[in-house]
């Protein structure tokens, strides 16, 4: 899952605030890898509770928002290749 967000979190009443960082915590107990990419000025404390960690967070301009898709692409395309030494290939994609 990918989050942009261009900054902290709109404020409203407290009753109606929802915590992102408890949001993206429950999707990740389910596997699921999250992405937070921040545009602005956004925070920094906000991005990192979203993110399944310190190498799923991005921070990009507005106009430039193709070069986190980029980024994206290459952290989720990576292939890892082993060979055993009976000449066994093995094919993994990494996240």
């Amino acid at each position: 899952m990918v989050i942009f967000t261009d900054g902290a979190q709109t404020q409203r009443p407290q009753r109606d605030r929802i915590n992102p960082g408890d949001n993206a915590e429950n999707l990740k107990k389910k596997n699921v890898s999250i992405f937070a990419v921040g545009a602005g000025t956004p925070d920094p404390v906000e991005l990192f509770s979203m993110a399944s960690g310190d190498g799923y967070v991005i921070l990009a301009e507005l106009k430039n928002l193709g070069r986190a898709v980029n980024r994206i692409t290459e952290r989720l395309c990576r292939i890892e290749v082993t060979v055993s030494r009976n000449g066994v290939i093995t094919l993994q994609r990494c996240l």
